[in-house]
């Protein structure tokens, strides 16, 4: 294998290494710092959290302009991802319900969506009973 190569293959490890760890680290500072601030991007005209005192599991209601693929995680006080998935969008309402939350322990967590440029498009903060 050439030494061209072997740049340009280390050079995309970089790149997706680099674009996964904004997706991961996005707005942390931000989020915990302003705790119940709610950003809203002009992609994303509503969301509606439901069971915002969880204790099995969350609905997320989201409506936006047009269909898009994004990132929803859940992380608690010391940014430990404890759920993290893919979604795709459609143009209008969609509704999806986060299970398996109530392993988790009692106390603070935060819920973003993020588009796959690791822009946040929504942001929450939750609390488990």
């Amino acid at each position: 294998m050439s030494n061209t190569t072997e740049l340009t293959q280390h050079e995309g490890k970089k790149g997706l290494h680099e674009q996964l760890m904004r997706l991961l680290q996005v707005d942390w500072e931000r989020i915990k710092t302003k705790p119940g601030i709610e950003k809203q991007a002009a992609m994303i005209t509503n969301v509606i959290v439901k069971a915002n005192r969880f204790f099995s599991s969350i609905t997320l209601d989201v409506v936006c302009e047009k269909s898009k693929q994004v990132i929803v995680r859940m992380f608690d006080d010391e940014q430990k991802i404890v759920k993290m998935f893919s979604w795709y969008l459609i143009r209008g309402t969609n509704i999806t319900t986060v299970e398996e939350v109530s392993l988790l322990s009692a106390g603070t967590y935060y819920l973003d969506i993020l588009d796959h440029e690791g822009s946040s498009l929504f942001q929450t903060k939750l609390v488990k009973e």
